[in-house]
């Protein structure tokens, strides 16, 4: 394999971009000079202010004045000695699970030229993902709704109440559903469900 072109690298900057904005995890890119890019669904949990992290001018930061003191002082170590560590931050009671994962060259010797902060997503599996799981499994709506619900965290009394049934009917639902997918009970579809490749829908779209 040919090496790459250094000339092709804001070509293909886009490119990078768009795949980021694939990952249903929010991923901030950070430098020593402050935050760089963030993808699609880091912007989505940036702006909702219950949010434990933010980003003021070109600085990452935690709402939380006390939070905003450890998450400096990571990104730094992250920044400095390539050291990789998973920290929670919170907000008014409200978590936040971050992953800090230093970005260098292959070679080891190569200092770190930046940092990533994974951010914990928000939901089991993205809607549009849940949408096509049940078509592949040839759920009914009635079957897709309540897998929906469960892959929201709902339980099956809620799910009963919410839709004005019997929770047996829910029951018999999920009994269908797990005989559909060839999972053992509701935690191996879960299981299942959490294992799935994304796949988001694009702002103002929907399953198509």
């Amino acid at each position: 394999m040919n090496p790459p072109d250094p000339a092709a690298g804001a070509s293909t900057q886009p490119i990078f971009e768009a795949v980021l904005d694939e990952i249903d995890y929010g991923i901030v890119m950070c430098t020593r000079s402050g935050v760089r890019h963030c993808n699609r669904a880091a912007l989505q949990q940036l702006v909702d202010t219950r949010c434990p992290l933010a980003v003021e001018g070109t600085r990452l930061v935690a709402r939380d004045a006390g939070e905003d003191t450890r998450l400096h002082e990571a990104l730094q170590d992250t920044l400095a000695r390539g050291s990789r560590r998973l920290m929670t931050l919170r907000l008014q009671g409200r978590p936040l699970h971050l992953a800090l994962v230093p970005l260098a060259g292959r070679a080891a010797a190569e200092p770190v030229g930046g940092a990533l902060v994974l951010m914990a997503r928000r939901m089991l599996c993205p809607q549009l993902t849940a949408y096509w799981f049940c078509e592949a499994h040839r759920l009914t709506p009635a079957e897709s709704a309540v897998a929906a619900a469960l892959f929201a965290g709902e339980p099956p009394r809620a799910i009963a109440e919410r839709n004005g049934v019997a929770l047996c009917t829910v029951r018999t639902q999920i009994a269908s559903i797990v005989g559909k997918t060839a999972t053992r009970g509701v935690r191996d579809l879960l299981v299942k469900a959490a294992a799935l490749p994304p796949l988001l829908a694009l702002a103002g779209r929907g399953a198509d």
